[in-house]
């Protein structure tokens, strides 16, 4: 474990996951405290990187949950990470911590992860899967509340099992806590996805829209080569929205592509994408801003997507997966 500055006086461990986070991370620093807990005792904190969507409010609300603590400084404490493993992802200080552990399902990229310690990094569809198991590891009682918690991130992250990061693993977790939750995984799903679902109809202000297109949004580091074999890095942001219909959301369109502007220096970004999901069959709309000819240069080498130079937004038919799909495709 690397040193630390950390108050040796305060053996609190706060459980943590992404800013802007989302309800895997959510729902994996609650039912990892808890487990952990189990096993070791002492003082284990679930904590949140800011504030929570209403998708992850109404879960939180269903099972009965308490909100987690906010944590925007993990300056001079103990922390698990879990759901990230890069530095932009993490609250702004995170070097300041003392990090004991990371549990994440998104591959781990050296250059930009936030510490050289063992990571468990195992492809999933949320990291609620990976925390699951852990349950089962240390034949710790999965409670039905607990269940609840990490069936929700399950469904959650994965757009009801069937976004393309889905495991056969996730798939018998999911039969597994539904039974335990004593619900129907289909209907339940459908449930967490339309609490947490926007309708773009009813935004009528800035502050409406930008909250919108924040409120799952990751930031991504990432290098481009030039001339005497050096490289500059630069970051780009992905965020993403479910909705049930596509119509009011294209109405707002040029709204929509104006405040991403607006956002792309605030967030010192090169590039800003916004996924637009549809929560039925899983097509998306990704908008885009910043460096336009870099961004289409890319698309236009695949027919099977639908680019709109014009407006600025990709018709994706068969992309619903952020981390497996858009990622690869704009880095």
């Amino acid at each position: 474990m690397k040193k630390t500055n950390c108050n040796k006086s305060d053996k609190t461990i706060y459980v943590i996951g992404h800013i802007h986070p989302d309800t895997d991370s959510v729902c994996s620093s609650i039912c990892y405290a808890h487990l952990l807990s189990k096993i070791y005792g002492g003082k284990i904190v679930p904590a949140r990187a800011g504030e929570l969507n209403p998708e992850t409010k109404y879960v939180l609300k269903k099972w009965k949950t308490i909100t987690p603590t906010k944590l925007t400084s993990l300056k001079n404490k103990n922390a698990i990470l879990v759901d990230h493993n890069e530095r932009s992802q993490a609250v702004k200080d995170i070097k300041k911590a003392n990090i004991i552990e990371i549990v994440d399902n998104h591959p781990t990229k050296p250059k930009n992860a936030i510490l050289n310690i063992p990571v468990e990094s195992e492809p999933s569809g949320a990291t609620a899967s990976l925390i699951a198991a852990k349950y089962q590891w240390f034949n710790i009682k999965i409670t039905k509340p607990v269940a609840g918690l990490l069936l929700s991130a399950l469904l959650s992250d994965t757009l009801i099992l069937k976004s393309p990061s889905t495991t056969k693993k996730d798939r018998i977790l999911a039969k597994k806590l539904a039974k335990i939750a004593k619900v129907n995984v289909k209907k339940y799903g459908q449930e967490i996805l339309i609490s947490g679902s926007v309708d773009f109809s009813n935004t009528k202000t800035k502050s409406e829209l930008k909250k919108i297109i924040l409120s799952d949004f990751k930031e991504y580091k990432t290098e481009t080569k030039q001339q005497k074999k050096k490289t500059s890095s630069y970051k780009i942001g992905i965020g993403q929205v479910l909705v049930s219909k596509f119509r009011p959301v294209l109405k707002q369109k040029d709204r929509i592509l104006e405040e991403m502007k607006l956002l792309l220096p605030k967030q010192k970004l090169k590039q800003l994408f916004l996924m637009v999901t549809n929560l039925k069959n899983g097509k998306t709309h990704l908008f885009y801003v910043g460096n336009k000819k870099q961004v289409e240069k890319k698309f236009k080498t695949k027919s099977k997507f639908q680019l709109d130079e014009k407006s600025g937004i990709i018709y994706l038919p068969k992309i619903c997966s952020r981390k497996d799909q858009v990622v690869s495709l704009v880095i």
